[in-house]
C-alpha cells in the first residue's frame, strides 16, 4: 500500500477537516526507528487559488514559525506541494479541553479545583509568551494576540504538557493581510465585547476569552447559551460581571477575584497583561495546593482518557485498521459577518 507524501513527509492518517485546512498525522523520512511523528495542516484545494487566503496561510507561518514555548505547539516547517501551502507542527497525542469538558458533562462531574488552576495558569503561560513575543530577525515586538482562545485550541499531552493551538486568526503586527472592516474572526461564545465592538484589540482581548474558559471549568456549563447569532450578541453586549454571576459555587476569595477580573467587559478593569494574571494564578495556585505539579495533572489525563497512552509504534497499525486512537482537533478559523441591527 503506498502512503501519500507532502513535502517529503509520509501521511499516516487524516486527523481533522475544516473549513479552510486539513490536519494529517505524519512522518518523517529515514529508518523507521529514527522518524518523527508530526501534524501536517494542508490548506483544502478550494482555497489554494485565493491569493488572499494563501496570504493569511502565510502571515500564520510567519509568525508560529517562531514561537518556541512549552504551552504553545511548535511549528517547524512551511512549503508549498503541488500547489497546496502546508505547515508542518509538532503533533500532540493527548485531547483536547473539549474532550475533558464533554467527558465532565457525560458523568455529572466537576474538574477539581487544583487542575481547573493549573490549567488555566498553563495557557495563560503560553499566552504571556505570545503577547510579548519580538521578530526574531527585527527584534520589534509583533502584538500578538490568538483571538480564537476556545476549548478546541487546548491540547493535552500524555505527559500533562497544555498547548495552545492553531494561530490561524491570530493578528500581529506582522500580518500584511487585514480583517475586513465590519467582519469578526473568532469562535461564537468566547469573543470578547471589543471583538463584537470592531475596536482595535489588544492582549486583554485574550483574556476575557481565558476568563470564560476558566468559568466553564469551574461551573461546568456555557457562560454564554443561545440560539441564534442576534441573541448571542445581545447577551455578549448586555454582559456584565458581578459577584452574582459566580455565587452558585463557593470557591476561594483568591480564585473569585482573578475570575471575574479576567471576565470584566470593559477592558480597562481587566488585568493589563496575561503575565500579570499568570503571577496571580501561579501564586494562588502554590497557595492553595503547594504539593501540585504538572505530574498530577499527567495522572489525571493518563487515568481518566487511557486512550491516550496508545505508543506511536502501534499507530500505523491501528490507523490502517480504521480505528482512531488521538484526534487533534484543529477546527476552521470561523469569520462572522454582524447581523443587521448590531452592526
Amino acid at each position: 500500500m503506498s502512503l501519500e507524501s507532502i513535502g517529503g513527509y509520509t501521511l499516516i492518517d487524516l486527523l481533522a477537516r475544516g473549513g479552510m485546512a486539513e490536519v494529517y498525522l505524519a512522518t518523517t523520512a529515514g529508518e523507521a526507528s529514527l522518524r518523527k511523528q508530526v501534524a501536517i495542516k494542508r490548506v483544502l484545494r478550494k482555497l489554494s487559488q485565493s491569493q488572499d487566503f494563501i496570504k493569511m496561510f502565510h502571515d500564520e507561518a510567519k509568525v508560529a514559525i517562531q514561537l518556541r514555548h512549552k504551552n504553545i505547539v511548535t511549528v517547524y516547517d512551511f512549503g508549498i506541494d503541488r500547489g497546496y501551502p502546508y505547515l508542518v507542527m509538532e503533533y500532540v497525542p493527548g485531547h483536547s479541553l473539549q474532550d475533558v469538558r464533554n467527558k465532565l458533562l457525560e458523568k455529572k462531574q466537576f474538574l477539581s479545583l487544583d487542575h481547573v488552576l493549573y490549567l488555566v495558569k498553563e495557557i495563560a503561560s503560553g499566552l504571556a509568551y505570545a503577547h510579548n513575543f519580538k521578530d526574531l530577525e527585527s527584534g520589534a515586538k509583533l502584538n500578538l494576540i490568538h483571538r480564537d482562545i476556545t476549548p478546541q485550541n487546548i491540547m493535552f499531552g500524555i505527559n500533562g504538557d497544555v498547548k495552545i493551538i492553531d494561530f490561524g486568526v491570530a493578528r500581529s503586527d506582522f500580518n500584511t493581510s487585514v480583517t475586513q472592516v465590519g467582519m469578526i474572526k473568532g469562535k461564537y461564545g468566547y469573543l470578547s465585547p471589543e471583538q463584537l465592538e470592531l475596536m482595535p484589540l489588544d492582549a486583554r482581548s485574550d483574556l476575557f476569552s481565558l476568563g470564560i474558559l476558566f468559568f466553564e471549568l469551574l461551573f461546568n456549563k456555557k457562560l454564554f447559551s443561545f440560539n441564534s447569532e442576534i441573541e448571542y450578541f445581545a447577551q455578549l453586549r448586555n454582559f456584565k460581571c458581578t459577584p452574582d454571576l459566580i455565587s452558585t459555587r463557593d470557591l476561594p476569595v483568591p480564585v473569585s477575584e482573578i475570575l471575574l477580573r479576567l471576565l470584566q467587559p470593559n477592558r480597562e478593569e481587566r488585568y493589563s497583561t496575561a503575565l500579570s494574571a499568570l503571577e496571580e494564578l501561579t501564586m494562588v495556585l502554590h497557595s492553595l495546593f503547594p504539593r501540585y505539579t504538572e505530574v498530577e495533572f499527567a495522572k489525571f489525563i493518563q487515568d481518566w482518557m487511557p486512550s491516550s497512552q496508545l505508543s506511536f509504534n502501534q499507530m500505523p497499525k491501528q490507523f490502517l485498521s480504521g480505528d482512531r486512537v488521538s484526534v487533534v482537533k484543529v477546527k476552521k478559523s470561523y469569520t462572522f459577518r454582524l447581523p443587521k441591527g448590531l452592526a
